[in-house]
């Protein structure tokens, strides 16, 4: 599984949007189905949030950190306006999360928002 399979490229919401982009971390899902339904949920939070989510980067163990830098060099050419979690434990193991969180902000001038604030993205759903 490469890191670059799992960004999306055509993005949820519409252009006229401000741009945010996603990262998880694959090992701490259980199955390729809770992947997807991150995505989605990552999805719903930025819409609900304004944004537009133009790519999810998904790291793999094997190749840690390849997805992060590839988020990183991407925050910095597409200057997005937030890079959108599922959770901040996502950033955990890159060091301590509220570091890494204050750390990736002042490095792309993005905030960086935890999808784990979202109540229910679908009807009837509770949160996950």
């Amino acid at each position: 599984m490469s890191t670059a399979e799992d960004c999306l490229s055509d993005g949820v919401g519409g252009p006229e949007l401000p741009l945010a982009l996603g990262y998880m971390r694959r090992h701490l899902l259980v199955v390729d189905s809770e992947v997807h339904r991150t995505k989605e949920r990552l999805g719903h939070f930025a819409q609900a949030s304004g944004l537009r989510l133009g790519g999810v980067y998904v790291e793999v163990i094997e190749t840690w950190p390849a997805a992060f830098e590839m988020l990183l060099q991407a925050a910095l050419v597409e200057k997005p306006r937030a890079l959108i979690v599922p959770s901040v434990i996502h950033l955990a193991a890159l060091g301590a999360p509220v570091s890494i969180k204050q750390h990736i902000e002042r490095l792309t001038g993005a905030r960086v928002l935890a999808a784990s604030d979202v109540v229910s993205y679908l009807p009837g759903a509770a949160a996950s």
